[in-house]
């Protein structure tokens, strides 16, 4: 049986794999950093996420297929600061390992899959789809919640 990956991409990100076919994810991960205040080190930091990554796609269950979420990207406050550079960035990084590894890659535009619902929006519709007990066991939080989500939206449920 195939299986596919989705993931909310950034320097902390949440994967989930799912079993073609099944409503409910197999796997669900999250990576965060620990915080720093000194700035200057983020390649570094991307650096250990795409490691972190990259392990995570040569776990089982392997996925044929991964689903990066693609943000907006838009004049605001953190494109002064470079952050929708640095996360473009790092999302190359991330597919460059899928592409390494063959596995097909497809970006899902943010405005498809939620559009502009904040965080605790699309929370309690995953929530509402999966159960909180499913989620509280399955350690689905902050930047899982997105990649579920994801998942559930290609699967037509979100």
């Amino acid at each position: 049986m195939k299986h596919f990956m989705t993931v909310d991409p950034g320097l902390d990100f949440g994967i989930a794999k799912w079993k073609e076919g099944e409503l409910w994810p197999e796997v669900v991960e999250v990576f965060v950093h620990s915080k720093t205040k000194n700035k200057t080190d983020w390649f570094p930091r991307a650096q250990e996420s795409y490691v972190e990554f990259r392990e995570h796609l040569l776990c089982e269950p392997e996925p044929s297929k991964v689903y990066f979420e693609w943000p907006d990207f838009f004049a605001n406050a953190s494109t002064r600061r470079g952050d929708q550079g640095k996360l473009q960035m790092l999302i190359g990084m991330m597919v460059g390992a899928c592409l390494e590894l063959d596995l097909e890659v497809e970006l899902v535009n943010v405005r498809d899959w939620k559009g502009n619902l904040p965080k605790h929006v699309v929370e309690a519709q995953v929530k509402r789809i999966l159960t909180p007990r499913f989620c509280a066991r399955n350690g689905i939080k902050t930047h899982a919640y997105d990649a579920v989500g994801i998942g559930l939206y290609l699967k037509g449920e979100l």
